[in-house]
């Protein structure tokens, strides 16, 4: 995270949060630089460069860069990300398309929603099956 940090870079967290950097403040005391204080979407406490660092997020000045596959992009499973030319593949169902593919490369300017790997897991239900439920009964 050498490159400068601006307002309006994106932000994902280990834990799969995506935000932006709302508002920077450039402390200096008596003409010399103290230190760089970020706000972020997240909340509206101040981070230092080395707390950002710290907290191992990534922050990136295009959000392709912190999509990551299995994400869901427009509601659509991310299959590819590349990075270097700005796009992402999505799995598209067919009838959504006119074309004889089920996926479709995408642009930073298509992105409209994600929801990361890590959020959609969080909220995932996983149904069991019926036999599995009845033994768990059965052992109680």
């Amino acid at each position: 995270m050498n490159d400068e940090i601006k307002v309006g870079y994106y932000i994902r967290t280990k834990d799969g949060n995506i935000g932006t950097i709302k508002h920077k403040t450039t402390i200096h005391e008596n003409d010399r630089f103290i230190r760089n204080e970020y706000r972020t979407s997240f909340n509206v406490y101040y981070y230092t460069d080395k707390q950002m660092q710290e907290c191992g997020w990534k922050i990136k000045n295009n959000i392709i860069d912190l999509i990551e596959v299995n994400d869901y992009v427009n509601g659509r499973l991310v299959l590819q990300v590349d990075y270097k030319n700005k796009n992402i593949c999505l799995l598209i169902p067919l009838t959504d398309t006119k074309a004889n593919t089920n996926i479709m490369w995408y642009g930073y300017e298509d992105i409209k929603s994600i929801v990361t790997h890590q959020q959609f897991k969080s909220i995932e239900y996983i149904i069991h099956k019926r036999e599995e439920k009845e033994n768990a009964w059965d052992k109680v």
